[in-house]
């Protein structure tokens, strides 16, 4: 057995003070004595500093950038705090399980993994712009974890038979220092406007296998800032026009980049990280299934969007598809077939639908405490 791991959560933030303070509770109320917390403020003028130097626990520490940075480029600085041991990136709207640092700690004990990642857990704000999701828990309740092969995992979610969560990311997963190194070679570890799904690659790349948890320890927080809802919803349009405003790297050449689009923006990060990691190129990449997926994921209000971005990326492979200029019938069928295929792989894998509500829960730390004790019983 390997001696107890630091484990090390960073948590990058701008202007979140709101939701931020809850995130930094549920990593508080862990129970694990070789914790660090690292919150990696950019540049936020919302008395977030303040609110930080208010929480007296020497695991907290906070840092500022230098600058106002991209928020790729607030994730590239948060890793430099970190020498050695274990990280994970938390989004300041995301929340850990109670209880989860020293779940993580057992099974990197155990098994040695140099990265380990759970089952996805989800809960919705109050004021989510998933409406018909506010301030519901979505929990999976089986038990155990598993070697899971990195490149197998990378070909699963390129093939777009998983989603990206199921990479060893070090966005909601612990992933160890030494891998973020190998990526990064000496210079930047990021080189994807998209750090967590990009982050995934890259490690299913460089490691040969990670430890897949059955039982979540992190829990994805949908508010109504969260980056990724305010792009492919109509939530706020300012967070949407920021992210891209502010972001200094290069999109892949061989993709239209499209936010409204998370296949297309999938397989932007892959493409990334194949270029960086030699033992993804073996991986098959189907353009055309790319482009038939991003169509079919689409929702109405952004069809022309996404329709434009999957021609150009089309074209610039020499295809000619056949896209149809508003949704077919067709189209919609198959959508509503992959969300049936979803809810029953969800049903079999034992999640559940929570009204946190009924257990006066209205933040993502409740969440998490809630969480355990549904896991616990």
């Amino acid at each position: 057995m390997s001696s107890a791991p630091t484990l090390t959560v960073l948590i990058p933030t701008r202007d979140r003070s709101q939701t931020l303070g809850s995130t930094i509770q549920s990593c508080l109320a862990q129970d694990y004595p070789h914790l660090r917390i690292v919150v990696s403020d950019n540049c936020s003028t919302d008395g977030t500093a303040d609110m930080v130097a208010a929480i007296d626990d020497p695991r907290l520490r906070y840092v500022r950038t230098p600058r106002r940075l991209s928020m790729t480029g607030n994730f590239e600085f948060s890793l430099s705090q970190v020498e050695s041991g274990y990280l994970m990136h938390l989004g300041d709207d995301d929340g850990l399980v109670l209880g989860a640092a020293s779940q993580v700690a057992g099974i990197i004990q155990e098994t040695g993994a140099e990265a380990v990642n759970s089952a996805h857990a989800v809960y919705h704000w109050p004021n989510s712009l998933y409406t018909g999701y506010r301030n519901r828990l979505i929990l999976p309740v089986r038990r155990g974890y598993r070697r899971v092969k990195g490149l197998d995992a990378a070909a699963d979610v390129i093939a777009f038979r998983r989603g990206y969560p199921y990479l060893p990311s070090t966005y909601s997963g612990f992933v160890m220092k030494a891998v973020i190194d190998r990526v990064a070679a000496g210079a930047s570890y990021y080189s994807s406007i998209t750090p967590d799904s990009y982050a995934g690659f890259v490690n299913a790349g460089v490691i040969d296998t990670f430890v897949y948890s059955e039982r979540p320890f992190a829990i994805a927080g949908l508010s109504g800032r969260s980056n990724g809802g305010s792009n492919v919803n109509s939530g706020d349009p300012g967070e949407a026009q920021r992210y891209l405003v502010e972001n200094d790297l290069p999109t892949h050449p061989d993709i239209t980049y499209c936010p409204k689009s998370i296949p297309l923006v999938v397989a932007e990060a892959f493409l990334q990280a194949r270029d960086r990691v030699p033992r993804l190129r073996n991986l098959p990449f189907d353009i055309r299934l790319l482009c038939r997926v991003a169509m079919r994921d689409v929702g109405e209000e952004n069809y022309a969007t996404v329709r434009n971005a999957v021609v150009e990326t089309a074209d610039r492979h020499g295809l000619r598809l056949a896209v149809p200029q508003s949704p077919t019938l067709t189209q919609r069928i198959d959508r509503e077939a992959d969300r049936l295929r979803v809810r029953i792989r969800r049903v079999r894998e034992g999640y559940r639908r929570v009204d946190v509500t009924r257990y006066g829960v209205d933040d993502v730390d409740g969440a998490g405490r809630l969480a355990y004790d549904l896991l616990s019983s």
